[in-house]
């Protein structure tokens, strides 16, 4: 689909929507996505689940970090916090979170760390 066709409009907003939507709940009910789980991570914020605010903060600044050709995302190679952008701006960070069967929203509540390696 070019950017000439009448329902490009349409469908660009369709996976802009659903893509947040998708990463945004993720992050709010389980505190990971499905690559996340892979990796053994999961997002953590002041040791609750994370907001919803979290999570529109932490998506929107991510498209910013993008916009930048990736610049925000490799700023979390700079320590000591290694934190991205969108980590840094939205009050947010990553933790080791081996996969387990418990909630991840009652394992949030426990005192977490920043990931490093």
């Amino acid at each position: 689909m070019t950017p000439n066709h009448p329902a490009y409009l349409v469908y660009s907003i369709s996976v802009f929507v659903v893509v947040f939507v998708y990463f945004a709940w993720s992050w709010r009910r389980i505190g990971r996505t499905v690559g996340m789980t892979v990796w053994k991570i999961r997002l953590a914020g002041d040791g609750r689940p994370v907001s919803w605010r979290t999570a529109v903060s932490r998506f929107a600044f991510a498209a910013v970090s993008t916009a930048c050709l990736g610049a925000g995302f490799l700023w979390s190679l700079v320590p000591p916090r290694r934190l991205a952008w969108h980590d840094r701006w939205s009050d947010s960070f990553l933790v080791d979170a081996p996969p387990t069967t418990q909630s991840t929203t009652q394992s949030a509540t426990k005192a977490q760390t920043p990931h490093s390696d």
